[in-house]
């Protein structure tokens, strides 16, 4: 089988497109058909910006970027919690930490 992709940017957009073909072998089908029929996907994903963020942890790499300590309550009712680290854990707690954020109407 031959896979076929393609991916192209349009960054003016921020727009994703990728399309993906792979061209299957006939069995049963090839009494009436010439040649293999191809399979084709294509997925188009936008960057969606309307999240109104109240806290920014900007370390790119810290475990803890955002850190609750004790018995914590970070509560932002009509905005989002950002945090930028890479780490696996980006956000940690020790006690009791309730963090209630997100778009509300």
């Amino acid at each position: 089988m031959v896979f076929k992709s393609e991916a192209t940017v349009d960054a003016e957009a921020e727009t994703v497109q990728v399309n993906l073909s792979v061209e299957v072998p006939r069995i049963f089908a090839g009494i009436i058909m010439d040649s293999n029929p191809r399979i084709s996907v294509s997925s188009v994903s936008k960057i969606v910006r309307n999240d109104i963020y109240c806290v920014y942890a900007l370390n790119p790499t810290a475990s803890g970027a955002i850190d609750g300590n004790g018995n914590a309550i970070l509560q932002g009712d009509i905005c989002s919690i950002y945090t930028a680290s890479s780490s696996a854990s980006p956000t940690t707690n020790s006690g009791a930490i309730f963090i209630f954020a997100g778009l509300s109407d």
